[in-house]
């Protein structure tokens, strides 16, 4: 069945072979043939296709893949014949996407077993009234997001106070999960990505740092407005990092539209950390072009000074001149007090908020040993990293001699036209020697054949295997 599964996971996402074989990173013949049944995709390729559509694998073998959580933004970005694709290619973004979609799963289904309750804040707010009306202002001069910031206050009740954590507003206030990558794993032209489904969750990456407090205050509150806003019908999105001033064109348009919401995602964040009536309050009798004005807004709202500068010509009507003047003098570096917002641990997909569900999961018998293992995505051969747990509960699924012993099998497929086995394995100081006997399990004698010589692990160091019987 896995055949039919494979290509059917491939046609809801409306991509052809070519595109989902270069996407997955498998080669276009391989692909081909295993959607016809001529061969089977080896574990790492099936994996990556599985990926490529924000599903796991075990999803991917049982034919689970008509709600696949990214087909719908690649189905778009194909259609339209968008360079979207070709981007996501060239960075692999889609990959860490996928993962995190894989990741968030894993989370729902761990909070399920546990009898974690649902994300009540976040489904609240969505249910308001009040929010379904939030775009539209109260008067012809103000703008939107600034309205519809307003509401997401009020819900919360902020009043016009700078808001102390973004991280607790969103896991304490909305109940949605936060992840954290950095740039050695996510392009960094990607800032932030986010999804309802299956669980409200929000992927934030560290550009600049787990320090750079700014940033990650925006990236969330602009990734809080995809979920509020925006994901009603699509069940994830990313947020490139648009361009301040460049001469080559913005190549992430995922859909139609798509350039609107980044836009309009942007401008809500800057409202919800800044109002504009708190600003004028800070600023008060202050130039609003001064460096000072921009000091005092960046650092009693917590925000950048690029932002701290767009809300100053937002608020007091600043002209393009003015903005441009502030940007480019020396800046005075300004201090706040948002250490709040600062991420020291819990980076990685498969960290934070995951590893603390599984061992309690573990711990409460909940979830099988095996399950553990798949939901950090850890070797079989590797302990879990609970110290904590009883030894047996964090003790390897399988001993290292196996992993060493299906390394050496691997290598003796170089020795084509014979039949070997790799079975003892044996220490000799910091290598391991790994016996190899040779003939077919139904004959009633296995014949020794020589040894493989491993490192720890698993490269090979020596080759003894004996020459073939003439």
């Amino acid at each position: 069945m896995f055949p039919d599964h494979l290509r059917r996971a491939r046609e809801v996402a409306h991509l052809d072979a070519a595109r989902f074989a270069a996407l997955a990173d498998v080669d276009h013949a391989r692909l081909v043939a295993a959607e016809q049944g001529a061969l089977v995709l080896s574990p790492a390729e099936a994996d990556r296709c599985a990926r490529t559509l924000g599903l796991r694998l075990r999803d991917l073998l049982a034919g689970d893949v008509d709600r696949a959580p990214l087909a719908l933004l690649l189905r778009s970005s194909f259609d339209a014949g968008s360079p979207s694709l070709d981007e996501l290619e060239a960075t692999g973004v889609h990959q860490v996407l996928g993962e995190f979609l894989r990741a968030v799963k894993d989370v729902a289904e761990l909070e399920l077993a546990l009898g974690v309750g649902a994300a009540l804040g976040l489904e609240g707010l969505l249910a308001s009234p009040e929010l379904q009306r939030g775009w539209a202002p109260t008067s012809s001069t103000e703008h939107p997001a600034e309205a519809a910031a307003r509401v997401v206050r009020a819900h919360f009740q902020l009043g016009l106070d700078p808001i102390p954590s973004m991280r607790k507003l969103c896991s304490d206030a909305l109940g949605v999960q936060v992840f954290w990558v950095t740039t050695d794993v996510l392009d960094p032209v990607i800032d932030g990505a986010s999804t309802r489904r299956p669980r409200p969750a929000l992927l934030v990456n560290l550009v600049g740092g787990g320090r750079s407090w700014w940033r990650t205050r925006m990236t969330i509150a602009h990734e809080l407005a995809h979920l509020l806003f925006d994901e009603a019908e699509r069940p994830a999105l990313l947020s490139p990092r648009r361009p301040v001033r460049s001469a080559r064109p913005w190549r992430w348009r995922l859909f139609e539209g798509f350039d609107e919401l980044e836009v309009r995602a942007d401008a809500f964040a800057a409202c919800l950390l800044a109002p504009g009536v708190a600003v004028r309050h800070a600023v008060g009798a202050r130039d609003p072009s001064s460096e000072e004005a921009v000091g005092v807004v960046g650092s009693t709202f917590g925000v950048g000074r690029i932002v701290a500068i767009n809300r100053l010509q937002d608020v007091f009507g600043l002209s393009d001149e003015d903005r441009r003047r502030m940007g480019s003098r020396d800046p005075i570096r300004y201090h706040s007090a948002f250490e709040a917002d600062v991420v020291e641990d819990g980076v990685g997909l498969r960290s934070g908020v995951l590893r603390t569900l599984v061992r309690e999961a573990l711990a409460e018998g909940r979830i099988a040993r095996s399950t553990a293992w798949a939901c950090l995505d850890l070797p079989v051969t590797e302990p879990l990293p609970y110290d904590d747990l009883p030894p047996a509960q964090r003790a390897p699924l399988s001993p290292p001699e196996d992993a060493l012993r299906a390394c050496a099998q691997r290598l003796l497929v170089a020795h084509r036209g014979r039949v070997l086995h790799a079975v003892a394995v044996r220490a000799q100081g910091t290598r391991c020697c790994v016996d190899v006997v040779e003939g077919g399990f139904g004959e009633r004698t296995l014949t020794p054949a020589g040894y493989l010589v491993l490192s720890p692990a698993g490269a090979l160091l020596e080759d003894h295997v004996t020459p073939a019987t003439p």
